[in-house]
C-alpha cells in the first residue's frame, strides 16, 4: 500500500499515534506487497553496516535523543538494522516482538508520529516496550521501498519526557530519505550486476543454439540454396528475439500495452519452428502486455527456449512443446509444458543462473509465482502473474476478453 492509499481513507496523520490500534492495522502489516517489498531490501536479519550506523547516529546527534534506531517491520516483530544509544541489560538486541513496537504504527499510518510520554497515552502505555525497554518518548517516520511500500521506521527515543519539535521532524525525514536512496541504489546494482551475468550466459547459450539451429535445418530434406535461406531466415529471426530482450538496466516503473501476449510469445519462438521434428503449440487469449512486462516475460521465456533447444522439448524429433495460458479475474496463468522423451532427468531445481534469472522475471519484476513439476512424460512450469503487472494497467481496465488465439507449427 503506498502513501496515497493511507491518505486517502483518514488514517493516522503525521505527529500523533493513534489512541487504539486502527482495524486496518493488522491487514497492512501482512499485506503481501509490503512484505515482498521488505523481503526484496535483502536487509532483515543483515549484519550491522557503517552507512545505516551512519545514519543512527546522525538522528541522535540532530535530535539530541540519547537512543536512535533504523527499523525493519514485518508481519510479527521489528528487527533492528542499525541503533545507536541502546544498550539493555540483557545485552546487544537486534530485535523484538510487536509487542514491544512502537514502529509498526508509524509503518501502518505511513506517517510521522511523536509521543511526549508513552505512560501516558492510551495506545502506547500498554505497549510492552515501555516497562521492559523504557521507551518512554518516541518520533519516528517511516522508510519506504523502491515502490512507495512502508518498510521501517527511523526513530529517535527517549527514557524521559521529551518535547519534539518541527526541526526534529525534519530530520529523521531527511534521514529516512538517505535511507530509501541508499535501498534503491543497492537494489539497482543488484540487477546491474544480474544484468551482467545474463548477457554473459546469453553469450555462451547463444553457440548452443545456433548449432541446434543448423541440426535442425539440416535434419530437412533440402537443396543447398534452400538450406541457405531456412537457415539465415532462423538466425534472422533468433536476432529479432534477441532484440525483444532489452537490458535490465533500462528498464523503467511505467509500462504502456506495446504488444500483445500472443504476438510476443510467436515471435520469440519464431526460430524454433517449422524444423527438427517437433511441435509447438501456442494458444490463449490474446491479452495486451505491456512494455516493461515483456521485456521480462521475453527474458524468462528465452532462458526456457534456450534451455529446451539444449536438453528437452525442441531438441529432436518426436517431442513437443505447449504454451498455453488463461486469464482470470486478477490472475493470467501461463504454461510452458514440454513432452516427449530425455525428460526425466531434466529437473527444475532452481540453483543455476538460468532458474535464477526465470525466478527474478517471474517472481521479482512480476510479482508473480512459479510452480514446476517433473513427470515421465515431461516438463512442465507454471507462472501466475497478477493481471495488472502484465497488462501494465489495472486490471478493470482491461476486462474485454480478446479471442483465442491458436497457433500450431511443426514438420
Amino acid at each position: 500500500m503506498t502513501r496515497n492509499d493511507y491518505e486517502t481513507d483518514g488514517r493516522s496523520r503525521p505527529g500523533s499515534f493513534p489512541e487504539a490500534a486502527p482495524e486496518h492495522h493488522s491487514g497492512v502489516l501482512r499485506h503481501p506487497e509490503r512484505l515482498r517489498a521488505l523481503q526484496e531490501t535483502a536487509l532483515l536479519d543483515s549484519p550491522e553496516e557503517e552507512a545505516f550506523e551512519r545514519a543512527v547516529r546522525l538522528a541522535r546527534s540532530l535530535t539530541g535523543a540519547p537512543t536512535a534506531l533504523f527499523s525493519l517491520v514485518d508481519d510479527t516483530r521489528q528487527f533492528f538494522k542499525a541503533l545507536s544509544g541502546f544498550a539493555p541489560d540483557t545485552g546487544p538486541m537486534r530485535e523484538t516482538p510487536l509487542s514491544h513496537s512502537f514502529c509498526q504504527y508509524v509503518v501502518t499510518g505511513n506517517a510521522a508520529m511523536s509521543v511526549v510520554d508513552a505512560r501516558e497515552h492510551d495506545l502506547l502505555s500498554r505497549n510492552l516496550a515501555v516497562p521492559d525497554l523504557n521507551v518512554v518518548a518516541y518520533l519516528g517516520v517511516p522508510v519506504q521501498g523502491r515502490r512507495g511500500q512502508v518498510i521501517g521506521s527511523l526513530c529517535a527515543i527517549d527514557s524521559s519526557p521529551h518535547e519534539w519539535s518541527e526541526q526534529d521532524e525534519r530530520a529523521l525525514k531527511d534521514i529516512a530519505a538517505f535511507l530509501e536512496t541508499e535501498i534503491a541504489l543497492r537494489k539497482h546494482m543488484s540487477e546491474r550486476e544480474l544484468l551482467i551475468d545474463e548477457l554473459n550466459h546469453r553469450i555462451r547459450n547463444i553457440y548452443s543454439v545456433v548449432n541446434a539451429l543448423v541440426r535442425m535445418t539440416r535434419a530437412e530434406d533440402l537443396t543447398t540454396e534452400e538450406f541457405a535461406a531456412q537457415l539465415n531466415g532462423r538466425v534472422q529471426a533468433l536476432a529479432a528475439t534477441h532484440g525483444l530482450i532489452q537490458p535490465l538496466a533500462t528498464v523503467t516503473e511505467d509500462a504502456g500495452n506495446d504488444t500483445s501476449l500472443h504476438a510476443h510469445i510467436s515471435t520469440l519462438m519464431t526460430p524454433y519452428t517449422g524444423a527438427g521434428g517437433h511441435e509447438i503449440r501456442i494458444e490463449g487469449p490474446d491479452l495486451p502486455v505491456g512494455s516493461t512486462a515483456s521485456i521480462y516475460l521475453a527474458l524468462a521465456i528465452h532462458e526456457l527456449s534456450t534451455n529446451a533447444v539444449k536438453y528437452g522439448a525442441l531438441s529432436g524429433p518426436g517431442r513437443a512443446l505447449e504454451i498455453t495460458w488463461t486469464d482470470g479475474d486478477d490472475t493470467v496463468e501461463l504454461t510452458w509444458r514440454e513432452a516427449g522423451p530425455g525428460h526425466v532427468a531434466r529437473t527444475a531445481s532452481g540453483t543455476g543462473f538460468g532458474s535464477k534469472l526465470v525466478k527474478l522475471c517471474i517472481e521479482g519484476q512480476l510479482r508473480g509465482e512459479i510452480a514446476t513439476a517433473t513427470d515421465s512424460t515431461g516438463l512442465t512450469y507454471t507462472f501466475r502473474i497478477p493481471r495488472d503487472r502484465l497488462t501494465g494497467a489495472p486490471a478493470d481496465s482491461n476486462r474485454r476478453r480478446a479471442p483465442r488465439l491458436r497457433r500450431r507449427a511443426g514438420p
